[in-house]
């Protein structure tokens, strides 16, 4: 077997080598909907050069889904770099999440944010993400949040929704 590993450089120098992921696992969604189980974490990446660099090693390296967040202030970093590695949109798993802000301004401002994601991350007017969050619930707000969510989902412009930090309560009253 050939060696499988990258070489990654980082400002012209080389920095270490970089392990080629061959397969991913996968974990099949209620929805039916393959989510690769491993992820790349978008927190802390800077919105900067470097930050695209970062995230060219992760694609080089194999990853295929990104973890990301409109609160991270980020996403654009990661959408030059999905743009530049050239692979076809279709061969990565994006997730993004919607912070405290929008839930509180409402139904609109929950929209806007998805389509603020989807512009940050290059999408063209066809453009989805694979999985949308709401990243934080806020109490009193966090139902009508995931009910324009779901309207996003049925118009194609998320493919699978979900919820994260929910303490037991917050998902009894998202059931309610």
């Amino acid at each position: 077997m050939g060696d499988r590993s990258n070489v990654a450089c980082f400002n012209g120098e080389k920095a270490l080598q970089v392990p080629t992921l061959s397969t991913e696992p996968t974990l099949i969604m209620s929805n039916g909907i393959p989510i690769p189980q491993l992820a790349f974490g978008m927190y802390k990446i800077p919105a900067t050069d470097e930050g695209e660099t970062i995230v060219g090693h992760a694609i080089k390296a194999g990853y295929r889904h990104f973890d990301s967040a409109s609160s991270y202030e980020n996403e654009s970093t990661l959408g030059r770099a999905l743009k530049k590695s050239g692979i076809p949109r279709e061969n990565f798993f994006i997730c993004s999440k919607v912070w405290k802000d929008p839930q509180i301004h409402g139904r609109q401002a929950a929209r806007k944010s998805v389509e603020e994601s989807l512009a940050a991350l290059d999408n063209r007017d066809d453009g989805y993400l694979d999985l949308f969050l709401i990243h934080w619930p806020v109490p009193g707000y966090h139902v009508e949040t995931y009910k324009e969510l779901e309207l996003l989902h049925q118009e194609g412009k998320i493919r699978s929704l979900g919820i994260s930090n929910y303490l037991p309560e917050e998902y009894e009253e998202l059931l309610g």
